[in-house]
């Protein structure tokens, strides 16, 4: 179980909505994975399969109105309201590559968040 806010679904909306519109193809192959890190922490990847972001501008790419929306459709506010949020959770989000040594392959955009709970399975 995650603590969060209804805000937490404008996030991930935004997130996921921003991988449709990177990946040029009728298809569009998301990835979600929920990694436990330790207690009260944890990793959540979203995936993408498609143009990737140069690891020169992945810093730029949360600031409002970002000169990286030249490249795609938006307003250029999107991933700066991730950031607000996940800000907001004292959380923390960064970029990888989704093939290591080629960012061409696709991002993978990990969120780590501290205020979380495994739920107890029913016996």
């Amino acid at each position: 179980m995650l603590k969060a806010d209804l805000l937490f679904e404008q996030l991930m909306i935004n997130l996921l909505t921003n991988a449709v519109k990177s990946d040029a193809r009728e298809i569009v192959r998301i990835e979600i994975q929920l990694e436990e890190c330790a207690e009260g922490e944890c990793i959540i990847s979203i995936s993408d399969y498609g143009c990737g972001i140069p690891e020169e501008e992945r810093e730029s790419i949360f600031a409002r109105y970002s000169e990286f929306r030249k490249r795609g459709k938006g307003s250029g506010l999107g991933l700066f309201i991730v950031k607000n949020i996940i800000d907001r959770y004292n959380g923390k989000i960064w970029v990888e590559n989704r093939v290591k040594e080629d960012f061409t392959q696709g991002t993978v955009f990990k969120i780590k968040l501290n205020e979380w709970k495994k739920k107890e399975q029913k016996k």
